[in-house]
């Protein structure tokens, strides 16, 4: 029921930003953090300029992370644009880069995801090439190692229906005379985290500002996703269930009833709903379950139960 808060800075936030320093390779693959040095700060990657085969001029200029416009002449339907969360930063051609992911609603049927890399010139971010990923596509992880670009996604199979992909790519990208080349694809294994019929412990808490909650008594905050689309939690002295919601890494949860126990005041019980019903995506490192809160603002990492306990 207890907690230690460790104030140590890490760049492990494992789904939110795993960093590799020894390489000088940092990736984001579930949501945006403080960039590193000599390379262009998130917010200023949401408020550039970008190519774009999608509008008339061939550019877009980010606001806050979106841009739109008539989708043609005095047309009432409009293409929109906007910066995912997603972001890599490491070295291209020896030079420090950022590789972002631009998603375009032409208005139509079809959503289109394109790779952007950003390099700083004069100190303002300059974006050097941008290539398409394809329509309706799910981006697992974005990372630059060895001055390559490497995009870890999913596409359709043939026949499948479009929103819901279930072939794993690896694509790999170099920087060569302003493009950026596909020099590799491979099909990887598909191994979807099972993370339903598992009871998940709560371990701790990653915030946005590096941040550390370690829960002392894990077994004290659980969940487990059924197979029905439910949920059933554990909140230190409650109890609760709710629903669920996935969609390919997407996660989204509603506890909507609880018991009301009054637990002590050292108590993690308010927090766990609360953020529990902040999740915004999850996946699975070294078999631990990271689930991804809205606007960054941290991650919750659950431990398996061991089978008998």
């Amino acid at each position: 029921m207890g907690l230690s808060i460790s104030k140590s800075f890490t760049w492990f936030a494992r789904v939110a930003v795993p960093v590799i320093a020894a390489g000088l390779i940092y990736s984001l693959s579930g949501a945006a953090a403080a960039s590193p040095p000599d390379v262009p700060s998130f917010h200023a990657l949401k408020n550039m300029t970008y190519k774009s085969a999608w509008t008339r001029s061939g550019t877009v200029k980010l606001t806050d992370g979106v841009y739109s416009e008539p989708a043609a002449p005095g047309s009432a339907t409009r293409t929109r644009i906007a910066l995912s969360d997603r972001v890599a930063y490491g070295k291209l051609n020896g030079q420090q880069a950022a590789v972002v992911i631009l998603v375009t609603d032409p208005g139509g049927s079809g959503t289109f995801y394109d790779l952007a890399a950003v390099v700083l010139r004069k100190e303002k971010p300059v974006n050097v090439a941008v290539t398409n990923l394809g329509d309706r596509v799910t981006i697992n992880s974005l990372s630059i190692r060895e001055n390559l670009v490497i995009v870890d996604l999913l596409v359709q199979r043939p026949g499948e229906p479009m929103p819901s992909p279930t072939r794993r790519l690896l694509q790999t990208f170099a920087l060569k005379s302003g493009k950026l080349v596909l020099t590799a694809t491979k099909d990887a294994t598909v191994t979807l985290p099972d993370i339903v019929g598992v009871t998940w412990k709560w371990e701790k808490f990653e915030g946005g500002d590096s941040r550390t909650i370690v829960v002392d008594r894990p077994e004290q905050y659980t969940v487990q996703f059924l197979a029905d689309g439910k949920v059933s939690i554990r909140a230190d002295c409650n109890w609760g269930s709710g629903a669920y919601k996935l969609n390919g890494s997407s996660l989204s949860v509603s506890i909507m009833a609880m018991t009301m126990a009054a637990c002590p005041p050292e108590s993690l019980s308010d927090q766990y709903v609360r953020d529990l019903n902040d999740v915004a995506s999850y996946a699975i490192y070294d078999g631990k379950l990271h689930l991804n809160l809205k606007a960054s603002t941290g991650t919750m990492v659950f431990v398996p139960e061991k089978q008998g306990n």
